[in-house]
């Protein structure tokens, strides 16, 4: 991991119950292994990680890793991907992720709670950056802003899975090196590591070195959702909800465009009797009506903004409360089965991290 600019004087990370507690939030498409890595240094349970581009994460969930002999942890934020397939088959839509995330965000920013870090996730087997990858990297600048790049990190993933070594470099250097992809994100402060299962060596530090990394050196900043809606922006309004709505429309106006064709043809069909061809062309038009109706249905949400109320906020801090205690009492009942297993009891982070950390409130 390379080396990060001198930092001020530690920042004093405090939960919103006033123990020390890191948050770091996970971001990138479906299937770049979020949940895995989250589940490699939490061990929870109820993480469940997907083998296919299916997403198994369908909310915000948190998961935490208990610092042993302290009240201190640090909770993993798993996020959603953005991938308008998924709402296409009727599942979530990009809309609804964006909602969650952003009411989250704000709910965070209510309580002054900043995080610690981002990771971005992606896949380094992709031979190009595909459609989901590019739809999820611009909600994620549009979300982040260039002032929260400083505490960004952009992981790499499965670089066990390639042919060779070269095929992956060949790739980092293209990420890092051309525009539209990680290279402004660089060029802004953050830094890009390599993770891969049972890949070791100086360029692939563990999921714990990377952990560490974060919380030693973050200096933790608001992200730009989260100031524009402080602002009075509604959602719709922030940079994400304009870069999301310009995408909704231009998608809808590609399948009305699909329709209008669609139907010149049908009527061509009607002319030459062709009934089949009629009834096919017909099908398809209903497919892409479907569409176009789910996705005013998405812009409307966008329009809607955020089901937030002070009551609302009251309810997710005292839920968040009962699932910190939950995930400790659970994290205790594990620790006491593995007692002399380093990672678990004696704790994953560097001294360096671990003092940050437990600074003085």
């Amino acid at each position: 991991m390379s080396r990060y600019m001198p930092n001020p004087p530690p920042y004093q990370f405090e939960g919103s119950d006033g123990e020390p507690e890191a948050k770091i939030a996970i971001m990138g498409a479906t299937g770049t292994g979020k949940s895995s890595f989250i589940k490699s240094i939490t061990n929870d349970e109820e993480i469940v990680v997907g083998h296919s581009l299916q997403s198994q994460t369908a909310k915000i969930h948190r998961s935490r890793y208990f610092v042993p002999n302290s009240s201190a942890c640090i909770t993993f934020i798993d996020t959603p991907g953005f991938d308008d397939s998924r709402g296409a088959a009727g599942g979530m839509t990009d809309a609804d992720v964006l909602r969650k995330i952003a009411t989250f965000l704000k709910a965070e920013y209510d309580q002054n709670q900043k995080l610690a870090g981002i990771i971005y996730m992606h896949r380094i087997i992709d031979p190009r950056m595909g459609n989901s990858s590019q739809r999820n990297l611009r909600m994620f600048k549009k979300l982040c802003g260039a002032e929260s790049m400083k505490n960004v990190v952009i992981i790499t993933t499965m670089w066990d899975k390639l042919e060779s070594p070269q095929e992956g470099e060949q790739r980092e250097l293209e990420l890092k090196t051309k525009e539209g992809f990680f290279k402004t994100l660089i060029d802004q402060g953050a830094q890009l590591v390599r993770l891969g299962r049972g890949v070791a060596g100086p360029k692939f530090p563990p999921a714990d070195q990377i952990v560490s990394d974060i919380i030693t050196h973050s200096q933790p900043e608001f992200t730009r959702i989260q100031t524009e809606m402080a602002k009075g922006a509604e959602l719709e309004d922030t940079s994400a909800g304009a870069e999301l709505d310009g995408e909704i429309r231009k998608l809808k106006q590609q399948h009305e465009f699909e329709m209008k064709q669609l139907r010149e043809e049908m009527m061509e069909a009607m002319r030459d009797r062709d009934m089949r061809a009629v009834r096919e062309l017909e099908e398809e038009r209903r497919r892409n009506e479907m569409v176009v109706q789910r996705l005013d249905e998405e812009l409307r949400q966008l329009q809607d903004g955020l089901n937030y109320s002070r009551a609302e906020m009251q309810r997710m801090m005292m839920q968040e409360q009962q699932e910190r205690e939950n995930q400790r009492a659970a994290w205790e009942r594990r620790s006491s089965h593995r007692r002399g297993i380093g990672g678990l009891v004696g704790g994953i982070l560097t001294a360096g991290a671990l003092t940050v950390l437990l600074a003085p409130l």
